[in-house]
């Protein structure tokens, strides 16, 4: 009698090295991945240009994903392997895999602590020392000396909660098409105010800072973004990656600034409604633009 061996019943235990028990399969869909470049532009095509700034919160519902899982939650293995924005960002920066700059010129680089020490603040506040029983060795409250000392505060990645875009819109001539591309991205840090210990009125206010400009049409960093997902609340196999998210403009946002010839801001000049009107009129002509050189 012959022994006859089917193959497939034939299983080799992986090693330690190979075992995947976080999931039941390997999930390499996004670990390989590289960013697409970009269709190259002659200058001679671009027919008009605009230079727009603008303020992804990630408070808002929509652009949550930026936000959630926070350090705190992925520092208690509870991210199911996930990483905000910030996050990504950040690492990535302290790896060296991307380059941070000082400003949105692009030409003065920055590491990873000085890009940390652009949120970081000094608080003054009050110590107070008191007289220890020299026969118990225990503090009494008997107060021996009152003085103020300055106390560096940390910056935590999970207070970061707006970014900033700046991006070039264009008309194609090519194509006669409009088109737009995120040139860079800033981490905005909420820097507090308060400087003493008795200034309560401080205590919650604060002032946001740039925390140095990724520049997003650098490869290397397209490429760590694209190896990073961002929950999707429908169906977590089509997860989409931070570039995409990007590239395909998934995200809610409103307009801070446009180029004109003041070089300033809208909050420079309006404030309240009136700014949020002003936004909202730099987005019409934007999207009109493109329909008006249309003719039926």
């Amino acid at each position: 009698m012959g022994l006859s061996v089917n193959a497939q019943n034939v299983v080799t235990a992986p090693t330690e090295e190979e075992n995947n028990f976080a999931n039941f399969y390997e999930a390499t869909t996004n670990t390989g991945r590289k960013a697409v470049e970009f269709a190259f532009v002659r200058e001679a095509d671009v027919a008009w240009e605009c230079v727009i700034w603008r303020i992804i919160n990630f408070r808002e519902k929509f652009n949550e994903f930026f936000y959630y899982p926070t350090k705190e939650q992925a520092d208690a293995n509870d991210a199911q392997g996930r990483k905000n924005l910030a996050m990504t960002i950040l690492e990535a920066v302290e790896r060296g895999d991307i380059q941070c700059y000082e400003s949105e010129d692009f030409k003065i680089p920055i590491d990873y602590n000085a890009m940390r020490a652009k949120g970081a603040s000094i608080r003054r506040d009050r110590i107070t020392i008191y007289w220890t029983d020299p026969e118990t060795g225990e503090e009494t409250d008997e107060v021996q000396e009152e003085r103020d000392t300055n106390v560096a505060v940390e910056i935590s990645e999970d207070n970061i909660t707006q970014i900033k875009l700046k991006e070039y819109w264009y008309l194609n001539k090519q194509d006669a098409r409009q088109n737009v591309r995120i040139i860079g991205l800033s981490l905005m840090y909420p820097k507090p105010l308060r400087t003493t210990a008795d200034d309560d009125e401080g205590e919650s206010a604060f002032q946001l800072v740039d925390m140095g400009w990724i520049p997003m049409n650098d490869m290397r960093v397209r490429n760590v973004l694209v190896k990073q997902r961002a929950y999707d609340d429908y169906n977590e196999v089509t997860e989409r990656s931070y570039d995409d998210i990007f590239i395909s403009r998934y995200f809610s946002s409103y307009v801070v600034r446009e180029s004109n010839r003041y070089n300033r801001s809208i909050s420079d000049y309006l404030t309240g409604e009136d700014a949020l009107l002003a936004s909202e009129e730099i987005e019409s002509r934007i999207f009109n633009l493109e329909i008006d050189m249309w003719e039926y």
